[in-house]
């Protein structure tokens, strides 16, 4: 994958990262990925989001820039198909696909922070693979469960 806010960098400032892995919403679908840096990034403003492209019928304003907030990150694969079928859907196992993946994303792409665990895995084929495994602690989103919602529309 291509850095897409690369047309639009004028500046950049990093800084190290404390998150490891993420979950994020990454061309439309939820993906995994380990966050490399957070930075701060200067972009043309004229657009909702880092990846818009200016308005070609709209009159030419003089050149205004505002500040972008991003993650650096590195992608984790789509879960192994077979394990995730026959984990009826729990166990989510991954490979790291490494700097080939690297992309810029907004940090408000970001949905939750996650957990990889490593684990070794012998797959039918007879190959031993190094993968890792997702945990998700549980949040807020889970303590309505169970309970009718009593509002009246």
């Amino acid at each position: 994958m291509k850095c897409c806010c690369e047309p639009f960098v004028t500046a950049l400032r990093t800084s190290k990262c404390l998150l490891s892995e993420l979950q994020a919403i990454i061309g439309g679908e939820h993906r995994i990925a380990e966050v490399r840096y957070f930075s701060r990034v200067v972009v043309q403003d004229g657009s909702d989001d880092i990846y818009g492209d200016p308005d070609p019928q709209q009159p030419q304003q003089p050149r205004q820039y505002c500040f972008a907030n991003i993650a650096l990150v590195t992608l984790y694969s789509p879960p192994q198909p077979y394990i995730f079928q026959e984990s009826f859907g729990v166990i989510v196992s991954s490979t790291k696909l490494g700097n080939a993946s690297l992309c810029a994303i907004e940090v408000t792409a970001i949905c939750s922070v996650v957990g990889m665990v490593p684990h070794h895995i012998n797959l039918l084929e007879g190959v031993q693979e190094d993968r890792y495994f997702l945990v998700e602690k549980m949040g807020l989103d889970l303590a309505h469960i169970g309970i009718e919602n009593d509002e009246e529309t």
